[in-house]
């Protein structure tokens, strides 16, 4: 993303200068600049922000739910899903799919309430594996992140460009790896990475997150693709058909087994 051109200007360069000699004379250099004024990586959040629906929209957008088709890929198989995600961000989700080759009956439900995940089949509540269940806890947590909003606060830096020449801004996330955010020339978020742990393996590995076209909903606006890779190989393509967004998810599943 390369956005609008800002010129930096040093504030005691700025201050001496014959053209704002007056100027500073009448209302004092402190008052030409104000403290706490957006940085350059945080004034490329604010654009995603607004870009993405601005603040209100994203603040009431605690919880999404979407309808949607996806493609696994993994331990040499490939996989058409689909189903109904439901997230509330980053540690509550009911993710409802099935097989298409294997139709509606073989529908099963992955559900995270942590600490707590599992996976359900017929009614049958089964504990989620430790691997399973820290890879999704890292899935929500980047929706969280898609959310844009909650990053506000947090320590950013700006960063290289990624291979597209997409600007970038690093986001630390307090007990967790940090994540890097790169923005298009509108300013809308296209590309994050991070680390996250892989759910076969148990170990941590490289993430990027492809989005790609939006779809809206209460002024929301969200990406309609997804494509998520690990170690640089196709792991997650999502297509989106309906969005729906909340102020919480509302789920008998999340209670886990009766």
């Amino acid at each position: 993303m390369i956005p609008i051109p800002m010129i930096r200007f040093d504030k005691r360069a700025l201050c001496s200068a014959a053209a704002f000699t007056l100027l500073a004379a009448s209302v004092g250099c402190s008052s030409i600049f104000h403290r706490g004024e957006p940085t350059g990586p945080e004034l490329m959040l604010e654009k995603a922000i607004t870009q993405a629906g601005g603040e209100q929209a994203l603040e009431s957008a605690r919880a999404l739910t979407w309808d949607g088709d996806a493609t696994v890929t993994g331990g040499g198989r490939t996989v058409h899903i689909t189903g109904k995600w439901a997230i509330e961000p980053p540690e509550k989700a009911v993710v409802s799919t099935y097989d298409v080759s294997a139709g509606p009956s073989t529908i099963s439900h992955l559900v995270v309430n942590a600490p707590k995940g599992w996976l359900v089949r017929d009614g049958q509540f089964r504990p989620m594996p430790p691997s399973i269940l820290a890879n999704e806890l890292d899935a929500f947590r980047l929706y969280e992140v898609m959310r844009l909003t909650p990053l506000r606060g947090r320590k950013l830096k700006a960063i290289a460009n990624d291979d597209q020449g997409r600007r970038g801004i690093r986001v630390d996330i307090a007990g967790h790896p940090d994540v890097d955010l790169f923005f298009d020339r509108s300013g809308r978020l296209r590309h994050f990475r991070t680390m996250v742990t892989d759910g076969t393996s148990g170990k941590p590995v490289p993430e990027d997150v492809y989005l790609e076209r939006s779809i809206q909903a209460t002024g929301v606006k969200w990406p309609r693709i997804m494509r998520f890779t690990l170690n640089g190989k196709p792991y997650f393509d999502l297509t989106i058909k309906s969005l729906r967004v909340s102020d919480r998810l509302r789920d008998k599943l999340l209670q886990g087994p009766g």
